[in-house]
This record gives structure tokens, C-alpha cells and sequence, in this order.
């Protein structure tokens, strides 16, 4: 009877060390899937960050040629009235 509990302490205590080394495997598999995706996010985010900072000068362009346009038809509009008042233009919409 002992004899039989000692032989199945045995393949009890296998098992276990059975089980830790596929543990053990199992949790590199796991960190190192981890460690991809940390890679992968970390260039997804930088590539994010690129062109955020890209668009924001494509969009500091746009604004400083709006305002460019935006000065010329203030210009413009003061010439046209300095012309009115000066009487030399007259605008007739018939």
C-alpha cells in the first residue's frame, strides 16, 4: 500500500514539474506577444505623432494664405470706398 502511494506521489510530482515547464512556456509566449504589440503600438504612435505634426503645418499654411486673401479684400474694400466718397466711382446695378 505504501509502495502504491509512494508511485503515485511520483507521477504526482511529474506532472507538477510537467505542468511548471509548460507554465513557464506559456508565460514567455505571452511576454513576448506583449512585447510585440508594445512594439507595434509604439510605432503606430509615432507614426500618429508624424502626421499630427504634419497637418498642423498643412493647416498653419492654409490660415496664413486665408489671412493673406482675407488683407488683400480689406484693401480692396477700403479702396472702393475711398473711391465712393471721392465720387469717382459710381455703381449702378441696372
Amino acid at each position: 500500500m505504501e509502495a502504491l502511494i509512494q508511485e503515485i506521489l511520483v507521477r504526482l510530482e511529474r506532472m507538477e514539474s510537467g505542468m511548471n515547464e509548460k507554465l513557464a512556456v506559456l508565460r514567455q509566449e505571452m511576454n513576448d506577444r506583449f512585447d510585440h504589440l508594445y512594439r507595434k503600438l509604439d510605432e503606430y504612435q509615432a507614426e500618429n505623432i508624424a502626421a499630427d505634426e504634419k497637418l498642423l503645418t498643412l493647416i498653419g499654411v492654409t490660415n496664413d494664405r486665408l489671412d493673406y486673401q482675407l488683407s488683400r479684400v480689406v484693401k480692396s474694400e477700403e479702396e472702393i470706398f475711398l473711391l465712393k466718397r471721392a465720387g469717382k466711382l459710381r455703381f449702378d446695378p441696372t
